[in-house]
């Protein structure tokens, strides 16, 4: 299949995490679509710890997301925070970012420790 960019038909709908380490479940939940114990299955952190942003981008990627590490913020990516000695994930997608503990805003975090830019879906 062909990379194409994303259609503004695409959207996303903020999930809430259920615990301190189902951000990531969240976060891959809202790009896919897929429910978040199937989410919880596919990520399979080996610790029951949560995930790592390697493992976000293998499951992305796994359905037809193409997504890189980036030195810095893009229009599209997801955001590894650093808070209270660990990490929390959130989606950052047209100006908007989507944190599966706090909901939606237009505020760009300042704690970013890491960046996963996504560039195009597969359609």
């Amino acid at each position: 299949m062909k990379p194409v960019k994303p259609t503004t038909q695409f959207q996303i709908k903020i999930k809430r995490q259920r615990s301190e380490f189902d951000c990531g479940t969240a976060v891959v939940s809202m790009l896919t679509g897929y429910s978040m114990p199937k989410c919880r299955e596919l990520l399979a952190p080996v610790s029951g710890l949560g995930c790592f942003l390697s493992d976000i981008a293998r499951v992305l990627k796994a359905n037809g997301f193409i997504c890189k590490s980036s030195k810095t913020m893009t229009s599209r990516c997801v955001l590894r925070l650093q808070v209270n000695g660990g990490s929390h994930f959130v989606l950052r997608w047209d100006g908007k970012t989507y944190d599966p503990a706090r909901g939606t805003s237009h505020e760009i975090p300042a704690n970013v420790s890491e960046v996963l830019s996504i560039d195009f879906i597969r359609i």
